[in-house]
This record gives C-alpha cells, structure tokens and sequence, in this order.
C-alpha cells in the first residue's frame, strides 16, 4: 500500500462523485503553492516592477487585482480536476463541453490580459526611458506614435494567440477552404496572421530599440546614419520574407508549388514590370554597396538635396526647399549622382563674370580677388583664383575660383559675393556690359 492509497479515504458525495481525503489534501497543496507564489512575487517582483516601470497607485492596483484573479483562476481550476467534478454541461457531436472547458477560458482570458498589461507596460518604458536618457543616437522612428502602433500590434498579437487556444479549445478549428490536397483552417488564418503581426514587432524591438542601444554604445561610433539605416533595412527585409514565408506555410499551403507557379508568374509579368524590378534591385544594391546613404547630400542634374530615406522602390530626397521629391532607386544607382558627401570637406567653386572691353584686366583681377577674399566663408588657403577665360562677344569673360566648406550654403555665398562685386565695380567705374548688336541697314 502506497502513500497515496493511505489517503483515499472517503469524505463525502457530491453530485455523485466520492470525495476522497487525497482530492482534498491535493487542492490544499496547491492552495498552499500558489499562495506561497503570490507572496514570494508581492514581497520581490512586484515592488521592483512597480518602480523600473514607475507606475502609479491605480496601475499598481489593477496589476495586483490581475494576477490575483489569475491565481485564483489557477487553484480553481486544479481543484475541480482534483475533486474529479468535471462533469459535462453539454454534448456536442464534435465536442463534449464540460465544466472545465468553462474554467480553462477564463484562465486564458486572464493570462492573455495579464500579458497584455505586461506588454503595453514594457513598451511604453522601454520607450520613456530611451527619450530620457538620451544616450547616443536616437532610434530612428522611436516616436510617441510608432510606440502606439506598437502597442495595438501587441495587443492583437496576444489577443490572436488567446483565440487561438479558446479555438483549441471549443474544437471549432473548422475548414475554410479546401482545394485539392490543400485545407486551410481557421487556426492557418490566425497563426499567419500571428506570424505577420509578430514579425512587424520583432523588426521594430530589434531595430528600433536592442540595435539603437548598441549604436549608442562607445564601440560603433563608427556607424554613422547611414550605415544604421543599411543595416535597419536589412534586417527588417529579411525579417518580413521569413515571416512571409513562415506564414504561407501556417495557412497549410505547399511551398513548392507556390515557388513553382511564382517562376512561371514571373516570366510572363517581368516584361511588364521590368522597371519595378530594376528600381528594387537598385533599392537592395544602395543598401549594400552604400554609394548612396541616408543623410547624403547629393546632386541629380539640376536638383540638390538630403537622403532622407530609401525604400526598397523608391527613396525620398528632401531639396534645400524643405520640398521632399521621390526618386526611382535606379536614378540613383545609373543615372549621374554628385554624392557631396563623399567629398572632401572643401570644395571648388565659381562665378562667371564679364567686363567691358576696354577695361583694365589688371585692375578687375585686383578688386576681384580682394572682394573673394574678404567674405568670412571663402577659405584662404587653397588662395582664390582669377581666370581671363575668353574674349566673348561683347565682354572679357572672367572666372573666379575659390574654395569653401559651406556646400549646403554655397547659394548664398555666391549671391554675397555677386553682391560684393557689383559694389565695387562701381566704386572703380568698371562696367559689366549687356549684350550689344550692330546693324547695318543697306538701302
């Protein structure tokens, strides 16, 4: 005779079930368990949870009355099982709902609530204790409104995973679709879903939060904006495929003959979309080879701007008009790009300028070179240079040379030295001449 036989002694009946010595010894244990778990978590991890997240006197209340409820939740639950009183309320033909079924959902609903709670909890700390601190760089897009978003994302992932286990649960896994040797349920729904939501956060808290708090670090301060950027963007590519895939395999659907009709796909459409998949390849090789990174200033044609983002089609430029233009990756990859900000600090420029002929070309090479010489912006040494570049039809055309290290201002420099140079022109009578035509009238 074993220990637990010693103990099955009959109490009473309830409902027809003999209660046992051991059922009751049993629900006692586990009270004694569970209480000794809340204490051990108010005395320790509460109060420390309380203060990392700084939460207050009606948060702190709710979060104990939570898992309070779950405890409870819990000792009910292994009680009924334990006093063997797990009868049936109702038979279905697919599902037999007993009394436990109804304790089993509300101990779901309550852990999904708790981790709810948890979660937005977490996030919102993580959050208010980066924009505090401010240590090293900020994460890119760690705003009041992505953490918001974030949040929502939480609470539906959790709530999917809660519905997930009631649909277990009830046995209500019924098929949505069925095509030849293919059934997609409505746990495939859920769990793709689940594995699309759960993706976009993972990006997000690896990105944003765990790889911004390793930039900040003294050992990367060699990742500038961009390399950041390069490496935010990959991985949150690779990421979203993972989970693309992950989730067609959750819906029940077989990967090679996807893969298979996909190629045939794209034969057909590539013609038609050859320019999306230059201008995406083009978006995938600026991340690697990084000619082109977010915060470079660069120069297409006639137009000058800031990267500010690149996208895997497309990137946003933003000119010195704060006026944001968006560009097809592949310009950026072969068309022709002054890239500013793979120059050396200092750079040459220069101003065209005629004079009347007659002029003194000894005289306008003086008081040019004073002029370029006195603005605060133009540096003295490479020295600026004057050119007597040609004999133009109706002036002696000049050029000024100089170097500067003002790029993103370098409109305005020249607007001063135009400025400069037209005063004094004046004050030493040199004329700038407009063009002028002789006409010959024959009778």
């Amino acid at each position: 005779m074993n220990l637990i036989d010693r103990f099955d002694i009959y109490l009473f009946s309830i409902a027809g079930n003999d209660i046992l010595l051991s059922y009751v010894l049993l629900s006692l244990i586990s009270g004694v368990v569970l209480v000794g778990f809340y204490h051990f978590v108010r005395k320790y991890l509460l109060p420390w949870y309380h203060d990392s997240r700084n939460l207050d006197v009606r948060e702190r209340k709710e979060l104990h009355r939570v898992f309070v409820l779950l405890l409870f939740l819990v000792w009910l639950t292994v009680s009924f099982l334990a006093f063997q009183l797990d009868f049936s309320i109702y038979r279905f033909d697919f599902f037999d709902f007993r009394f436990s079924t109804i304790l089993k959902a509300l101990l779901i609903i309550q852990v999904a609530s708790l981790l709810i709670r948890l979660a937005v909890e977490s996030i919102s700390y993580s959050f208010h204790n980066r924009m505090d601190k401010d240590q090293g760089p900020r994460a890119m897009h760690l705003t009041k409104e992505a953490v918001n978003g974030t949040i929502r994302l939480a609470r539906i992932l959790i709530i999917l995973f809660a519905s997930l286990s009631l649909l277990d649960l009830f046995h209500l896994d019924f098929v949505i679709w069925d095509f030849k040797d293919t059934e997609i349920k409505v746990s495939g729904v859920l769990m793709a879903v689940i594995v699309l939501i759960g993706a976009r956060i993972l990006g997000w808290v690896l990105t944003e939060i765990v790889l911004a708090g390793f930039y900040g670090r003294s050992t990367s301060k060699k990742l500038d904006e961009g390399n950041r950027y390069a490496i935010n963007r990959l991985l949150s590519y690779f990421i979203y495929t993972l989970a693309f895939l992950f989730a067609l395999s959750a819906l029940g659907l077989n990967l090679t003959l996807i893969w298979g009709g996909a190629a045939a796909l794209l034969v057909g459409v590539g013609l038609g979309l050859q320019q999306t998949f230059n201008d995406v390849f083009s978006g995938i090789l600026l991340l690697f080879e990084r000619s082109v990174e977010v915060g470079d200033w660069v120069e297409m044609e006639t137009y000058v701007g800031r990267v500010i983002q690149i996208g895997l089609r497309t990137s946003v430029v933003k000119g010195r008009d704060d006026i944001s233009v968006i560009v097809p990756n592949s310009m950026l990859v072969t068309d022709k790009v002054i890239n500013w900000s793979h120059i050396d600090a200092k750079t040459r420029f220069s101003i065209d300028i005629g004079v009347a002929y007659g002029s003194d070309t000894a005289l306008v090479k003086k008081v040019l070179e004073t002029v370029v010489k006195a603005h605060p912006k133009v540096m003295e040494n490479p020295a600026p240079r004057i050119r007597l570049e040609n004999f133009g039809d109706s002036s002696l055309d000049f050029k000024v040379l100089f170097w500067a290290k003002h790029f993103h201002s370098i409109e305005d420099i020249k607007s001063d030295l135009r400025f400069d140079i037209d005063k004094a022109f004046r004050e030493k009578d040199i004329v700038i001449p407009f063009p002028q035509r002789d006409v010959w009238m024959r009778k």
